[in-house]
């Protein structure tokens, strides 16, 4: 299937089918040849809520310069369907999820692979390269969600969302948590310069693929997966979660 520069293909995992977009080289006149004697391979992990129609400029920037670029649409973000009570909700029950399907993409790869994350990828990105270091040949990471803010003290906020998953409620919005509003994303992804004209136009053209507030479920989960991430030995290169 081919949508615009993205050639997708459909994966599925324990938790749901997810989308992987690759995009090639091939046809565009590369700005710089590669001196590479292998070709590498970018692998997009991208951040919290994003989808394959969000990052095609991404792709679109790094294929120029030849090389090929694959990113993992996350499970139940952009295309999959959403695995929350609400559709747009961001839920997921296994975080190990998100890292596997990332190693089985780098398995598929031959040659050099960089990975490229932001914000939750890279929170994946350390988990994959904790597992298997030797299959990265390095990484670029943009703020990373390698901790995570909260308006509680965060053993409180640990405690709702484990008496929340106990009620049955994990894949309900946690408190706070609101439906989408790109408005309210804008602001908090600072966007400025033509990143606010471009997120504004992805919300309308494509507003099944955009996602809201995270779940119960998703917040009782990241912040044990930030604390074991940084304790591998991201120590001292923690982050404040935007989200």
């Amino acid at each position: 299937m081919t949508l615009g520069l993205w050639q997708v293909r459909w994966e599925s995992g324990p938790e749901g089918p997810y989308r992987v977009g690759t995009a090639d080289p091939a046809g565009e006149r590369p700005a710089r040849a590669s001196s590479a004697a292998d070709p590498v391979t970018v692998l997009v992990l991208p951040g919290r809520g994003d989808s394959l129609e969000l990052r095609a400029r991404v792709a679109k920037g790094l294929i120029r310069h030849g090389v090929q670029v694959v990113m993992v649409e996350h499970v139940g973000q952009g295309a999959s369907p959403g695995l929350g009570v609400r559709p747009d909700a961001v839920h997921i029950d296994d975080f190990d999820t998100h890292a596997a399907a990332a190693l089985a993409e780098a398995d598929r790869l031959d040659g050099p692979v960089v990975l490229l994350a932001h914000s939750m990828g890279g929170l994946v990105a350390a988990h994959v390269m904790a597992a298997r270091p030797d299959r990265f040949a390095s990484a670029v990471i943009t703020s990373p969600m390698w901790g995570f803010a909260s308006v509680l003290p965060l053993p409180v906020t640990r405690l709702l969302a484990d008496l929340a998953g106990r009620a049955g409620k994990a894949a309900e919005l946690a408190a706070g948590e609101r439906p989408f509003d790109v408005e309210s994303c804008l602001r908090m992804r600072g966007a400025a310069g033509d990143q606010a004209p471009e997120l504004r136009e992805h919300a309308r053209r494509h507003p099944d693929l955009v996602r809201g507030g995270s779940t119960w479920g998703w917040v009782r989960l990241l912040p044990r997966r930030c604390s074991s991430s940084v304790a591998f030995h991201w120590t001292g290169c923690g982050a404040r979660s935007p989200w």
